[in-house]
């Protein structure tokens, strides 16, 4: 049940037991320790808590021996005890933690049994879907209870004198708790739908590949100035043809990601790395498609301090390994890190110069593929020679007989240039790791991971757990959902498979909204902004489910630049560049946008008019990075949105800024809208069909 801001999930015959109120947030296992009432619970029956760990798992089996009123009532008596001798303090924990065995349980059994085996036994795959679904919820609405009751012990305790960066610290946690709750929310409404709009008896799937496992426990370092929590945003207004829509609209199953991570270790021993920064960070993509012909490392090196004072806090550099393409996607000697852009030591000394600058360079991870450079016995580009990674044909996957591959099936989404890396080996693995540790010796801060629909996301987290970077994202790029050449209104599940992955990562890396630039270069090119909020009143990208996982773009080398597969339309970078700039997430300005595409003297009539072009968006871009800075908006900041309509979208950002987007005349002033502390806006950037307001006195 979900009304007036209370949830309570009650599944007693599998043992799941969940509640939360007040508050709507985000998941993580880890802080569902066994202390408090639970610890007492746990230490008042001793030797018996392994049988009392059973006791439930048998309750929750169904199974036809399973005494279930005994078991129900040894746990009630448990909780009882518990809730008695401590008012309640940590009952949470102790849902969560069942919720916690419920999972466990509904996870290995959907692992190890295929659809036919789930019919024979008289169980559709849907109705397990929203069972694990359900139970995952339930842990996350226990960890946001854990984390506002320790808040508000925490501010009772502090009293006046409070330590104000600890209060920031655990609000900062409460918003993640928040948004990660609003996540398992929308897995859970996904799951719904896909039972009932599905056939009531499908044919029979081959044998379902395993999930990977919920998220441990991500800490982001908290925004050093106090945010205000997310509050739930009220129902925009939105026209007529949007309604129709939402009514009409298919929507497609999404895909459910069922890989086990690399590597599993119990919750209690996982390292904890952010991998998210600090949620602050503004950065650029430091290249483009073209980059590699301009001595690119020297090149930048020369623009190191505009990009300082442009304000980016981060650099993402194209891949620098030894590649068969001059772009660096193609990679043949990872180690040689002589390539089309520049030498190693014109690379280390580009990385050293941002780092003057207090600025974190990220490293282009492309480890889906890799050019063979000798042929097999077999006769197959399969064999590397030479170096630490001399690879044989068992490092590649075995499903594209071109290779040879020797290694196990592909795990995800093949990619037919080149041999694919099979990340199940663990010399493939460990040698990758000592890579990326050595990389990490020239100074890169994090990591960009290339092609992550290609291999399982548990493997990104080993390889973040073994280098503890800074940041990491993914590149998650699958096209939108779309009905007769027409994008749907409904993107939950494309913006789902995207958090997916983040979650396999343990959510220790963010990945890129595609959802969001696919959703806004749509709305705004068609006059069509009633689609930037989707039914609950949110945005409809990754942002508006688990914003401090979302990087935001509206292009990048592959999409924009000289390939063009999917371009924002350029009539409206400005007006894409003011929602990315003020609202959660972590924008990644495109190079293209703000500094001149060819540096080095080109002059053809396409650069011309890009270098043009770069120099009208270039105003408009900073004035927004400015602001954005100025009042402290970040990854996690709330939205409240108050106008989605065809011309027109209009929302206040922490209660800091009123954004407006569209043609439409609008003006906050003449709405009542006030800002915090009840001030009135005041006009501070605007540019084609946008303005930005701020408080007066700001």
């Amino acid at each position: 049940y979900y009304h007036s801001g209370k949830m309570q999930i009650m599944n007693m015959n599998r043992g799941a037991f969940a509640t939360s109120r007040g508050v709507t947030s985000h998941c993580s296992r880890r802080p569902m320790a066994l202390k408090g009432p639970l610890g007492l619970m746990h230490r008042k029956i001793g030797s018996s808590k392994v049988a009392l760990r059973n006791q439930v798992r048998v309750a929750a089996s169904g199974r036809p021996d399973a005494n279930l009123d005994e078991s129900l009532q040894l746990v009630k008596n448990m909780l009882e005890e518990a809730s008695n001798q401590h008012m309640g303090d940590s009952m949470h924990a102790i849902y969560g933690a069942a919720a916690a065995l419920e999972s466990d349980r509904l996870q290995e059994l959907a692992d190890r049994t295929s659809d036919e085996q789930l019919y024979s036994m008289g169980v559709e795959p849907s109705s397990l879907d929203v069972e694990l679904a359900a139970a995952k919820l339930s842990m996350a609405a226990g960890h946001l209870a854990s984390v506002e009751r320790e808040l508000s012990a925490l501010r009772i305790s502090s009293g006046a004198t409070g330590d104000a960066s600890a209060i920031s610290a655990m609000e900062g946690a409460r918003r993640e708790a928040q948004s990660a709750l609003e996540y398992r929310w929308g897995k859970m409404a996904h799951a719904l739908w896909t039972r009932v709009s599905q056939p009531s008896r499908p044919p029979p799937k081959a044998p379902r590949d395993s999930q990977s496992t919920a998220p441990a426990a991500a800490t982001v370092d908290a925004p050093t100035e106090q945010a205000p929590a997310p509050t739930a945003a009220p129902t925009p207004a939105v026209d007529k043809k949007a309604e129709q829509l939402r009514r009409e609209g298919q929507k497609k199953e999404g895909k459910e990601p069922r890989v086990p991570p690399a590597s599993k270790q119990d919750p209690e021993d996982e390292v904890q790395c952010t991998a998210c920064g600090t949620g602050r960070e503004l950065l650029l993509q430091g290249f483009n498609w073209e980059s590699s012909k301009h001595s690119w490392w020297r090149t930048l090196a020369g623009q190191v301090e505009a990009i300082k004072k442009d304000g980016f806090t981060g650099v993402w550099l194209p891949p620098c390994s030894q590649s068969l393409s001059e772009q660096g996607y193609m990679p043949t000697d990872l180690w040689n890190l002589n390539s089309r852009y520049g030498s190693e030591s014109e690379l280390r000394d580009l990385i050293s110069a941002f780092h003057q600058q207090g600025i974190k360079v990220f490293a282009d991870i492309v480890i889906n593929h890799r050019c063979a450079n000798l042929q097999g016995p077999d006769g197959k580009w399969n064999t590397w020679s030479g170096g630490k990674m001399a690879w044989d044909a068992t490092a590649i996957c075995s499903n594209n007989p071109d290779y040879g591959g020797r290694g196990n099936p592909k795990q995800g989404d093949e990619f037919g240039a080149a041999p694919n890396i099979d990340h199940t080996q663990d010399f493939v693995r460990r040698d990758i790791i000592e890579w990326m540790q050595y990389l990490q010796s020239y100074g890169f801060d994090g990591w960009r991971f290339d092609f992550v629909r290609g291999w399982p996301g548990g493997y990104a987290k080993e390889y973040i757990e073994h280098t503890n970077p800074y940041m990491a994202f993914g590149e998650y790029w699958d096209s939108c959902n779309y009905t007769d050449s027409v994008l749907d209104y409904d993107q939950d599940s494309h913006r789902l498979q995207t958090l997916d992955w983040c979650e396999a990562t343990g959510g220790r890396a963010s990945a890129f909204d595609f959802t969001t630039k696919g959703i806004l270069q749509d709305a705004l090119r068609k006059n069509e902004r009633w689609r930037l909020a989707d039914p609950e009143g949110r945005p409809p990208g990754t942002m508006g489910l688990w914003p401090s996982r979302a990087v935001t773009i509206l292009d990048n080398h592959d999409t924009g630049s000289t390939q063009n597969h999917w371009p924002f339309p350029s009539k409206n970078i400005q007006e894409g560049y003011a929602y990315i700039l003020t609202h959660p997430g972590t924008p990644c300005v495109f190079y293209d946008h703000l500094y001149s595409a060819y540096p080095s003297g080109e002059r053809s009539l396409d650069s011309l008019r890009k270098e043009r072009s770069s120099r009208k968006l270039r105003k408009p871009i900073h004035d927004l990075i400015e602001l954005r800075s100025k009042h402290g908006i970040h990854a996690r900041s709330s939205v409240k949105i108050l106008e989605a309509t065809g011309d027109l979208y209009a929302a206040v950002v922490d209660d800091k800024l009123v954004v407006k987007l569209g043609p439409a005349e609008w003006d906050p002033q003449a709405k009542g809208i006030q800002l915090g502390g009840g001030k009135q806006p005041k006009l501070a950037v605007t540019g084609f069909q946008f303005s930005v307001w701020e408080a007066a006195d700001a």
